[in-house]
């Protein structure tokens, strides 16, 4: 059987020493194609030199909501153009985040709402980070119809676990 990863941050500097022994132990353990998903504008780069190395590595653009104070209005324009030249399998990483204290959620809403409509533009699936905005996700992506959505969800009982 073949797997595909649909959410795999292996550009991040934490692979940069075990990056390829990494990609060979997925492909030997049936997972052969990784979606990698971008956080940010500044790391687009790094998604796209993480595909060019790799066979079997996808790559999905977006502009992820823990990052909203790194993320400008431009930044919608430079993902269209990218979404445009760069063939994506997805728009990724988006949503919503009301986890974090003290975030903008008038600018988290803006920019989820601004990549659903590239999404849709694009005809392109979406890959979500939410946590403490389901409900307004969910009433986002109706409004809209989605028909499809890849979704990572994190387990409580790993969640209790992670280091934020």
């Amino acid at each position: 059987m073949e797997l595909i990863d649909t959410h795999c941050h292996l550009d991040f500097s934490a692979f940069d020493h075990d990056r390829s022994n990494v990609v060979n132990a997925c492909y030997h353990a049936g997972i052969k194609t990784i979606v990698v998903p971008s956080v940010k504008q500044s790391n687009w780069v790094h998604v796209i030199a993480t595909q060019q190395q790799f066979n079997g590595v996808q790559v999905a653009f977006g502009l992820h909501p823990c990052f909203i104070k790194d993320h400008k209005v431009e930044h919608i324009d430079a993902l269209d153009n990218l979404i445009k030249s760069k063939n994506p399998v997805a728009i990724g990483e988006i949503g919503l985040d009301f986890y974090i204290q003290d975030t903008d959620r008038d600018k988290q809403y803006w920019l989820f709402n601004a990549q659903l409509e590239l999404a849709q533009h694009h005809a392109l699936p979406i890959l979500l980070h939410v946590r403490k905005a389901h409900e307004h996700v969910i009433i986002a992506l109706k409004k809209r119809k989605f028909a499809v959505v890849l979704c990572m969800l994190l387990v409580a009982a790993w969640n209790k676990h992670a280091v934020i």
